[in-house]
């Protein structure tokens, strides 16, 4: 398995999106001089994705980055091998989302992965069509779920309360993807 030395040190991941037709790659991380915010590689309101991993390292050099630690994204460029995705967030368990998907751990904990970073990005640059997604109680309520039930130990939180709002949640997790992709300017 390969290590990530710098990435951890300086808290920057190159990361794998997964759409339904392709992948890309950005950079999540820690803005570690702006009160350690999540933030994404972003370029005004849109999030910054290449459609080549070997594209990256030489865009890297002379890109303008959203992190106030400017510095650490220079030393991680400068360190990290950047050959290799850090994750990969597979965004299509949004786009195809199916109530039974929250059976599995596995599954539930990607479309978790998923829908935080989506709320990062959502944050960071304050956008108007995806913060309001993440007021609805039916998505408050399968965050609580998929966190109550798999990533705590010992949660069995009933369903019972998430069957009423099916349809919601469905087409919720469908809006973040489309709103999202979207929001993707292809370097």
């Amino acid at each position: 398995m390969k290590e990530f030395k710098a990435s951890e040190e300086y808290r920057k991941y190159l990361i794998e999106l997964q759409f339904d037709n392709f992948n890309a790659y950005t950079v999540w991380g820690t803005d570690m001089a702006d009160k350690e915010i999540d933030k994404l590689l972003v370029s005004n309101t849109k999030v910054m994705a290449f459609k080549e991993i070997k594209e990256i390292k030489l865009a890297f050099k002379d890109i303008d980055t959203p992190f106030l630690d400017d510095m650490n994204f220079r030393e991680w460029v400068k360190h990290e091998d950047l050959n290799t995705a850090y994750s990969v967030n597979n965004l299509t368990w949004l786009s195809k989302f199916k109530f039974s998907f929250l059976n599995d751990r596995s599954t539930s904990l990607e479309v978790l992965a998923d829908i935080n970073l989506i709320q990062d990005f959502a944050v960071q640059v304050e956008h108007s069509r995806l913060q309001p997604i993440f007021e609805q109680s039916a998505m408050v309520n399968l965050k609580d779920f998929i966190y109550d039930n798999h990533f705590w130990k010992g949660g069995d939180k009933d369903r019972f309360a998430l069957n009423k709002e099916e349809i919601e949640i469905v087409t919720l997790c469908n809006n973040l993807y489309t709103i999202f992709y979207e929001s993707i300017s292809f370097v």
